[in-house]
Formats: structure tokens, sequence, C-alpha cells
């Protein structure tokens, strides 16, 4: 099982924040929210980081390429 995740916008000392377990655990036992402000994603294209160790000590690392834009539709 999954022991913990954490994401990041810089991958800096510092900046990991703790991911949430989905509240429905049950049925989502691996769903995590990145637990990242929304005002942190001004418009355009941001690199969200992730790490997240397993219960036998297994690190995994890797990164999301997101678009964000905050322009409603006409």
């Amino acid at each position: 099982g999954v022991k913990w995740v954490q994401t990041s916008l810089s991958n800096q000392a510092g900046s990991w924040v703790d991911a949430a377990k989905d509240p429905d655990a049950l049925n989502h036992p691996y769903l995590y929210h990145a637990g990242l402000a929304k005002s942190s994603f001004a418009d355009g294209t941001r690199t969200v980081y992730y790490r997240a160790e397993d219960n036998n000590g297994k690190l995994t690392t890797g990164l999301l390429t997101i678009v964000v834009d905050t322009t409603a539709p006409t």
C-alpha cells in the first residue's frame, strides 16, 4: 500500500505539500488530492511534481505538465 504522497510546484526542499487521501478511500484506495493552493496556479503551462513512498520503502517520483486557463469561455 501507499505510505504517503507529496506534491510540489518547484521541486525544491521545503516546497513539498502532503497530499490528502480521498475521503472515499474504501472505493478509491489509491486516489490522493494534491493539496496545492488554487492561487498557486496562474494562467499558463505549469509543472506539478510528485513523490510517493509505499509501505516497503520504495520511493517513486515524477511530474505532470498541465495548462491552466482561468478565462471563462465566451
